[in-house]
């Protein structure tokens, strides 16, 4: 899915490869995590996460946009397979200007909304998540129900994206840095949570700025 949704991208904006340095490939406990980060021209960041560790099956890909040039939220969508559950999630973070038309990805979700929810604590984040989030939860046998799911609501969000106004980076980037620095700090989503468990802040700060949403 990650690669279909980057292949979109590249078709509407300009793509350049970020040298990711360590970060393009990375062993923690047996799991190997391979990451990639482009530079799209008129957008933003776009970073791609990919996870597999053979013991449990378990396996896990991510997609972060991280709109500098237009002023949109960031949008999130991670899948993580553990021993033949496959949880799906689309986030969207209110790191922008001005509030913008959701009704689309609202009607996604809506959609959709017979399929399994994951029930979901609550999160430091919530006060920064738009009302078009869903996260679904399925067994193995069930798991491509959900990428229709995924797809519309990605599109509906690039949709979005194109009629957009455009915002200066540098002031954009300094909003984003907020939300950017309290994730660092406190934690939340899947590859943060990992590289503080394991790395700590540090390393993990240099992870999120440099690579995944690209503030530095």
């Amino acid at each position: 899915m990650i690669q279909r949704m980057v292949e979109e991208i590249k078709s509407k904006y300009a793509c350049k490869t970020q040298d990711v340095g360590v970060f393009e490939k990375v062993v923690i406990d047996g799991a190997t995590f391979r990451m990639c980060a482009y530079n799209m021209k008129g957008l933003g960041r776009v970073a791609t996460v990919q996870m597999k560790r053979l013991v449990g099956f378990w396996d896990m890909q991510s997609l972060i946009i991280t709109p500098f040039e237009k002023d949109m939220p960031i949008y999130y969508y991670n899948r993580h397979r553990e021993k033949g559950k496959y949880i799906y999630r689309v986030e969207v973070f209110d790191t922008q200007f001005e509030p913008i038309e959701t009704s689309t990805m609202e009607a996604v979700v809506e959609k959709y909304k017979e399929l399994p929810d994951d029930p979901q604590n609550e999160r430091w984040y919530d006060e920064y998540k738009l009302p078009v989030c869903a996260v679904k939860k399925v067994e193995k046998k069930r798991k491509e129900d959900l990428s229709p799911m995924i797809w519309e609501h990605f599109c509906a969000y690039m949709d979005l994206l194109e009629k957009a106004p455009e915002c200066k980076p540098v002031e954009k980037k300094k909003k984003v840095n907020v939300f950017v620095n309290e994730l660092c700090e406190k934690s939340g989503i899947a590859i943060i949570e990992i590289f503080i468990a394991n790395y700590g802040t540090k390393i993990t700060e240099k992870l999120a700025n440099e690579v995944l949403f690209g503030l530095k």
